[in-house]
């Protein structure tokens, strides 16, 4: 008896990724940015043993963050260095997602936007001098993600996939913080300034010319820009009255200002 074999079909395959012609997913331009990032900061990805999955981890914190899902951040206030996060539901599970919640607070706040806690309206608190609340800032940070890591271990030992994640997050908490303070930096144009001249543009006199003998201050604009915020966020009858009041005081055209 002969076996015949049938002939194969055409051949086929399925793509990866999606052949998107509209918007791609947060998460693709998140990762795309945060690796670059690294490759230029001085901690780039693998230098100091694998940590690919930080990189996924962080490259969803960040799409979450920008989404503005609820729960991601701990609360105003609270500090790992203290109990603070061990308030809320008994366990050792929901206690650990605290302190996770707790780290992943300290390191987007010191690392985007230069401040542990995003609650606080000083960037420095008071009594505290730049680097000490920096060091505090950060020694918290490594400590929620440790203590998550003990209670993680305590409760399911090595089966939990942060487990790892968090560790190298806890060890390296500071290069973390630089890579994304690079990220913030030189691909979120976080924390930019208008130059000197573009705030003069913004806010000379009518003739556009500067007045050397009597320019407006940094102070003056200061003022302006935040009061010009204000009025964008909140277009009130009064707070375009003030800021027009403001600008004619400082022998500013409002006009220039308003538009």
């Amino acid at each position: 008896m002969a076996l015949t074999l049938k002939p194969p079909g055409p051949l086929r395959y399925v793509p990866v990724f999606p052949a998107w012609t509209g918007p791609r997913p947060l998460y693709f331009f998140m990762i795309e940015n945060l690796l670059e990032a690294r490759a230029r900061s001085s901690f780039p990805t693998g230098s100091r043993g694998p940590d690919e999955d930080v990189n996924v981890y962080l490259a969803h914190l960040l799409t979450e963050l920008a989404a503005g899902k609820p729960g991601r951040e701990a609360p105003g206030g609270v500090s790992c260095l203290g109990n603070d996060c061990l308030k809320g539901p008994s366990g050792r599970r929901p206690a650990a997602e605290r302190y996770r919640r707790g780290g992943d607070a300290r390191l987007l706040g010191v690392g985007l936007f230069g401040r542990g806690d995003l609650e606080r309206r000083r960037r420095v608190p008071f009594g505290w001098d730049e680097e000490s609340a920096r060091q505090r800032d950060l020694t918290d940070g490594r400590t929620c993600y440790r203590n998550a890591v003990t209670l993680l271990e305590r409760g399911s030992g090595s089966r939990s996939g942060l487990v790892p994640v968090l560790t190298r997050l806890a060890d390296h908490f500071d290069g973390y913080v630089h890579v994304l303070e690079v990220l913030a930096r030189d691909r979120f144009d976080l924390g930019a300034r208008l130059s000197d001249a573009a705030l003069w543009d913004l806010v000379s006199p009518p003739t556009g010319e500067p007045n050397l003998e009597d320019p407006v201050d940094t102070a003056t604009m200061d003022s302006l820009l935040d009061l010009l915020l204000e009025y964008r966020r909140s277009p009130t009858p009064a707070n375009r009255q003030l800021l027009a009041e403001t600008a004619r005081q400082h022998g500013i055209d409002p006009e220039r200002i308003l538009g």
